[in-house]
């Protein structure tokens, strides 16, 4: 009887969605302070001080995060929430600044309290590719269906995301900031936002979370002719070809979680090269 080690052990980065309300925050505020300051247009306001130490602050936040996330797979989700933390901790501490940078914060904050709550997404992916679980063929089906819901939740992230420029660009023109200024947000929101980029990973986890419904059917239309092993923590398989289907799944998982990280760090890591 063939082998095939389950997938239940492998974690896929990104699955939650959470990076997108977050971590467009870091870049927006990073480039913000730099385009003010290389327009000369900062004053030594204390303010000024403080965006300029968050800033730097976040910068350090995201490097660790770039350089942990080869190894580390929930480093991304420690990075969101310190950096959540830190904007919070920075509007608490200068709750009169009215700065862009601060302005920019604000926003941030606020769309993350309208944003789909896909939190429920990487734990319930890991749910349905624990195979040891699976007692009957309806177990199989239930899960199918819990994807239709996940793919849903990931749809309406993406309609949030593009958006977001439009709630962004409704804001700044009731803000009291000068054209000039506001002609500068635009330009930051635009560098630190990276829609498409923000798109891509969504469609991803769409990608991803269709081929573990694969996975599913090949274990439905198999049912009979495979088992799991909990002492070894493998599938046993009777039939090559099905072994094979599930193998070049199993590939076509790892290579779309991949790809979706590789997004990940490439967005970050061009919002710095462009600031």
């Amino acid at each position: 009887m063939d082998q095939q080690q389950p997938n239940s052990s492998k974690k896929k980065p990104g699955m939650s969605g959470l990076a997108i309300a977050t971590t467009v925050c870091l870049v927006i505020l990073g480039a913000g302070s730099r385009y003010v300051t290389n327009m000369k247009m900062s004053s030594a306001s204390a303010e000024t001080d403080q965006v300029r130490e968050l800033s730097q602050d976040l910068d350090a936040l995201q490097q660790k995060a770039i350089y942990d996330s080869y190894s580390d797979p929930d480093a991304m989700a420690n990075y969101q929430t310190q950096h959540t933390e830190s904007l919070r901790k920075f509007r608490e501490e200068n709750p009169d600044d009215d700065s862009i940078e601060a302005f920019m914060v604000d926003f941030v904050l606020a769309s993350n309290e309208t944003a789909p709550d896909t939190s429920v997404i990487e734990t319930e992916v890991e749910r349905i590719l624990d195979f040891s679980t699976i007692q009957t063929r309806g177990d199989l089906f239930e899960r199918a269906n819990s994807l239709r819901q996940l793919d849903g939740l990931v749809v309406e992230m993406i309609e949030w995301i593009r958006e977001l420029p439009n709630d962004f660009e409704s804001q700044l023109q009731e803000s009291d900031f000068s054209a000039k200024k506001q002609r500068q947000a635009k330009y930051v929101f635009e560098v630190g936002f990276n829609m498409p980029a923000r798109v891509k990973i969504q469609e991803l986890d769409r990608r991803i979370l269709r081929v573990v419904n694969q996975m599913l059917e090949v274990l439905s239309n198999s049912w009979g002719r495979w088992t799991y092993d909990t002492e070894s923590g493998l599938l046993l398989f009777d039939d090559d070809a099905e072994l094979s289907a599930m193998n070049k799944l199993f590939d076509a998982f790892d290579d779309l979680a991949q790809e979706q990280h590789a997004v990940q760090l490439r967005m970050m890591t061009e919002s710095q090269r462009r600031r």
